[in-house]
């Protein structure tokens, strides 16, 4: 699935100086998809800076896997992702 405007991250926090804090959920896409250069073609106007915190979750895989992003630089075209590091989801293996 293909990453679509109509389904932006949310920003969930922001410091007075620093970084921003974004939640992309909704989507089928893993954090190799995410991944690819200018993913998220509207960083700009979303007002995403390099620096910035993506968590992502994957909606077509069975344990919801949740990855942490960092922006990489931000341009016309879209923002770049860091490769993501998986941080939660829900296998269980009790």
């Amino acid at each position: 699935m293909a990453y679509s405007t109509s389904n932006p991250p949310t920003l969930v926090f922001q410091a007075i100086a620093g970084k921003r804090y974004w939640a992309y959920n909704g989507s089928d896409d893993n954090a190799a998809t995410r991944d690819a250069a200018n993913y998220i073609t509207n960083a700009a106007a979303l007002g995403m800076k390099a620096g910035d915190v993506v968590f992502g979750q994957d909606n077509n895989d069975a344990a919801f896997l949740t990855a942490g992003h960092t922006v990489v630089t931000v341009g016309s075209s879209g923002a770049d992702l860091s490769d993501g590091t998986t941080i939660a989801g829900s296998a269980n293996a009790d």
